[in-house]
């Protein structure tokens, strides 16, 4: 999986609403961030430091500190473990450094104890033309030890199968995952590709596949199960196409599309 492109979202501590409320791309060695429509719908959202102009489109050679400083440093000894969990090739010069960040953050959430910031990629048609994105299993580390212990066996190319979850009541949208035989649940595929993936089973059913990319025994339970969502792309299909995601300064449509 490699993107240039990636929303960052933020929860409400006190309502537990979360929505996209900035776009962050990477494009000709400039990053840029935008605010995005769902950052006004958030009422207790300021904005982050330094970047408080919801108007304002940021440009900077390197990337902006409230998001660096959710990427693990090349000196630390466990970089080079947490590339391989990652599935994504060690970057050689600090170019291809700088073009991995968003694909890194993309894959790792840029999640800190310390705030309420997700960041996810908003899915691009892949060179076949169909709908393609890794991600890493949620929900591991509620399971029961059977269970992870089992997920620990898993081989790459393992198939996994899709169920909706419609009486969950934090999200109706949400899908669990699970095995063929033996059957278990394995966890939840993320909530911000939940909408996605139910649209694309209603409308393909078998023609949708979950596949296990690697399972990383050494890695916390964050990182240990990477997969793999493929699907045909219906003609009529646009994600993160609602008014939450839509930037609210005008953007070259180059960056946004």
């Amino acid at each position: 999986m490699k993107t240039n492109k990636v929303f960052v979202a933020w929860q409400d501590q006190s309502t537990r609403e979360w929505r996209p409320v900035g776009i962050l791309l990477y494009m000709n060695g400039i990053f840029n961030f935008c605010y995005t429509r769902g950052a006004e719908m958030l009422a207790s959202f300021g904005g982050f430091p330094r970047m408080d102009n919801f108007e304002r489109v940021y440009k900077a050679e390197e990337l902006f500190p409230v998001f660096q400083n959710r990427l693990l440093s090349e000196k630390r000894p466990e970089y080079d473990r947490l590339m391989s969990w990652l599935n994504v090739p060690k970057p050689g010069t600090p170019e291809e450094a700088n073009e991995m960040k968003l694909t890194i953050l993309a894959l790792t959430e840029g999640k800190r104890k310390t705030d309420s910031i997700t960041i996810f990629p908003c899915p691009e048609k892949n060179a076949d033309g169909e709908y393609n994105v890794d991600f890493f299993v949620h929900g591991l580390s509620h399971m029961a030890e059977e269970i992870i212990e089992r997920v620990n066996t898993l081989e790459a190319g393992t198939r996994l199968f899709l169920m909706q979850d419609r009486q969950n009541a934090r999200d109706s949208h949400a899908l669990t995952l699970r095995t063929e035989e033996p059957l278990f649940t394995v966890g939840y595929c993320p909530r911000y590709f939940a909408k996605d993936f139910s649209f694309l089973l209603d409308r393909f059913h078998e023609n949708e596949l979950v596949r296990v990319l690697r399972v990383n025994g050494d890695a916390p339970t964050q990182f240990r199960l990477l997969c793999r969502f493929e699907s045909l792309w219906p003609q009529d299909f646009d994600p993160c196409s609602e008014k939450q995601f839509e930037p609210i300064p005008e953007l070259d449509e180059v960056l946004v599309n």
